[in-house]
């Protein structure tokens, strides 16, 4: 089977299958494999050694493994699916541990290429709802600014100029903004927007709290995000696209939310012995579990910016 998978256990208890990852660590709650399910959320994995997987949202499919990186610190982080679903854009420090630069692939693991070839880091991709830009946050100027490039990695434009950190860039659905994060008014973490042809940033939270990893619903009217806020630990929040207004809390623990195309749910990383991928349903107002539980992060949702 795929995925490097060195023990599959049968149970004669159940026709759910139990895959163990032995050598990296990394265990698989019961799943049922059903390979006609499509892939819709992409996610890394990994403790010493990451990959990017491509999963459902019902649990039901074995992760797919597309970049098949092991050696020990190689990482591959922050996926995004291209708006036609048939690539992805990561991050990886493949080439040189010490720096990270921008990839694609398509989602079959095949058609790898760098995008990005700077000596200093690039991270964190997003892709635009139209798909022909990519945004990402680098170093290459000094410290952490936001770029914006085309697709294949041409025409690098300097989105912000701050002495302070601006990080975390996602679209908006009508591709004309971005929400970031950054440490900018008295060094703590707040979620801003900004307006990518006028470069005016407006500041949508004023909090004591880190707030971070913004997520603009594909509806344009909400923005989730992870925040330290009420003293409870890292939880997920709304709030509204427009001004930050009417704050709420919706999820209790979890980190890197990020919507479905229908605005209808959220995935998430959740608190786990490791982490677990997890999904919050906004209508229903519960989670729902994926059975996904390893060393989960930065998961994305195909057809959502």
């Amino acid at each position: 089977m795929r995925n490097n998978i060195d023990l599959l256990f049968r149970s004669s208890l159940s026709i759910s299958w139990q895959l163990f990852f032995l050598a990296s660590g990394m265990f698989f709650s019961t799943m049922n494999i059903a390979f006609s399910q499509e892939p819709v959320i992409a996610f890394s994995m990994g403790h010493q050694h990451s990959n990017i997987f491509l999963t459902d949202a019902e649990g039901k499919l074995e992760p797919l493994n597309i970049t098949q990186k092991e050696a020990v610190g190689q990482r591959n982080g922050h996926p995004t699916w291209s708006p036609d679903g048939t690539r992805i854009a990561f991050d990886s420090n493949r080439k040189s541990k010490a720096n990270y630069e921008i990839f694609v692939i398509d989602t079959d693991g095949a058609n790898l290429k760098n995008l990005t070839k700077s000596e200093k880091d690039d991270k964190g991709p997003t892709w635009s709802p139209k798909g022909d830009k990519i945004c990402f946050k680098s170093k290459r100027d000094g410290n952490w600014e936001i770029y914006v490039m085309t697709t294949d990695g041409q025409n690098p434009l300097r989105l912000n100029n701050h002495p302070k950190t601006d990080k975390e860039p996602n679209w908006s659905p009508d591709g004309k903004s971005i929400v970031f994060t950054s440490n900018r008014n008295g060094g703590n973490w707040d979620i801003y927007k900004m307006n990518i042809d006028e470069q005016n940033v407006v500041r949508l939270t004023d909090d004591t709290a880190k707030d971070d990893r913004a997520s603009w619903s594909p509806d344009g009217k909400q923005i989730a995000f992870t925040s330290t806020r009420e003293g409870k630990g890292a939880g997920i929040y709304l709030m509204d696209a427009i001004d930050g207004q009417n704050i709420k809390r919706i999820v209790k623990a979890g980190v890197a939310p990020y919507w479905s195309p229908d605005s209808m749910k959220i995935v998430f990383t959740a608190p786990a012995q490791p982490l677990r991928l997890a999904i919050w349903d906004l209508v229903k107002k519960k989670e729902m579990d994926t059975g996904i539980v390893a060393h989960i992060y930065f998961p994305s949702w195909k057809g959502s910016q």
